[in-house]
């Protein structure tokens, strides 16, 4: 399923959750590291560190 998603609009942050960057609101950062990204309807999705280089290349 997500070979079939266009990787420039989805996004994977965790192994179980994949964000549309359309829909992102904001990524929040935490002292230790973590990472949380906010949707504009208000659902926040953890990033897992695996994920967490290829955001911030993309996104910020």
């Amino acid at each position: 399923l997500e070979g079939m998603m266009n990787p420039d609009i989805f996004i994977r942050v965790h192994r179980s959750c994949i964000v549309n960057v359309n829909y992102l609101k904001e990524i929040e950062r935490h002292f230790n590291g973590g990472m949380v990204v906010k949707m504009l309807s208000g659902k926040s999705f953890p990033v897992s560190r695996t994920y967490a280089k290829q955001i911030r290349k993309k996104v910020v």
